[in-house]
């Protein structure tokens, strides 16, 4: 089969990594890029037609196989399916939705179209969410007690002022969405889907001026009888400092740590089994001035290009993140109603 051709929508930091990947990938092409901004076509370091609108590279009649979609959050689901329709394969940044409903729309346009949809959810290819992911699946800690995760990170005032689309509910969604949806994700991925969703948001910065509120806790019920509690804010000082997931099991305790649940903090469990050191840590996507999270974007498409080859299904899917986007919707609408 020949190179996998992929055109880009959004010519932003993210859009610029796929750039710079897809160029030194064998078995891809890039062959268009599409921006609202054309100021953005001299951030492209490879000569390819670029476009100010996706209707604009549809009449081109451009021949690909894959369209990126690294625009801002809430014009994701429209886009998405506007390229299915149109006969592509999508890949889609996270959060694929800033709704449950938009994803279940997503879902159906994908089915009727045959094409496949990507969601870029690229942690859980870090080799300490690889060893965890077994660990669970092979119930070593036995019952899930209690799970904590905390997401203590900094976005600034420069972050949101360089692309103010950021600091809106209608196309940022908050930190949930934009930040931490990446951990969410993980938490379901490896410990099943929460219940009875309860939360409380709050604002720790208020030198920095969004639509929504910094910070939060969310309680949920795992299981049978276990508790869970995710902690975030956007407001630390500087600097993010942490992104951890506990895990007190009725046969074992584990803790992943680090800024991007990259390091194996601890792990002590009833029955043996291999601990490995991890010696190539998970480095985080580096955006000059701030930090996201795991830098296995290469990994991914990969993959991608493996199951489009091999007409296969996608490892990571809208099913996955409708997950995703139910725990935070469910944990948006408590907060507001509690607030009334």
């Amino acid at each position: 089969m020949n190179k996998i051709k992929f055109v880009i929508i959004g010519a932003g930091n993210i859009g610029s990594k796929y750039v710079s990947l897809l160029n030194e990938l064998p078995d891809s092409e890039l062959i268009a890029v599409v921006d609202s901004n054309f100021g953005r076509r001299k951030f492209i370091d490879k000569l390819v037609p670029f476009f100010t609108s996706l209707e604009d590279f549809f009449t081109s009649k451009i021949q690909a196989d894959v369209i990126c979609i690294c625009t801002p959050n809430g014009l994701h689901p429209s886009q998405t399916i506007d390229c299915l329709n149109a006969g592509y394969h999508v890949i889609c940044e996270k959060p694929v939705a800033l709704k449950a409903d938009d994803v279940l729309k997503m879902m159906e346009a994908e089915k009727i179209s045959g094409k496949k949809v990507f969601a870029v959810m690229q942690n859980r290819y870090s080799p300490v969410a690889i060893w965890l992911k077994k660990l669970m699946s092979l119930k070593l800690v036995g019952e899930i007690r209690l799970l904590q995760i905390n997401c203590f990170w900094n976005r600034n005032n420069k972050y949101y002022n360089d692309s103010p689309w950021r600091a809106t509910r209608e196309l940022g969604g908050g930190p949930l969405y934009s930040q931490f949806s990446h951990f969410i994700d993980l938490m379901i991925w490896i410990c099943g889907n929460p219940k009875e969703i309860r939360s409380e948001f709050f604002t720790l910065n208020k030198e920095i001026n969004t639509q929504f509120q910094d910070s939060g806790i969310i309680n949920f019920k795992l299981g049978k009888n276990g508790k869970g509690v995710f902690n975030f804010t956007n407001a630390a000082f500087e600097t993010n400092i942490e992104s951890s997931l506990t895990i007190i099991g009725s046969k074992g305790n584990v803790k992943v740590g680090g800024q991007y649940m990259e390091k194996l903090d601890f792990v002590n469990l009833e029955q043996v089994f291999e601990i490995p050191v991890f010696e190539n840590v998970t480095k985080a996507n580096n955006y000059t001035y701030y930090k996201g999270s795991a830098d296995k974007h290469d990994v991914f498409l990969k993959k991608v290009i493996d199951c489009i080859k091999n007409n296969q299904e996608p490892e990571i899917g809208l099913a996955d993140e409708l997950n995703v986007i139910h725990f935070i919707e469910q944990a948006v609408l408590f907060a507001e109603a509690k607030s009334y």
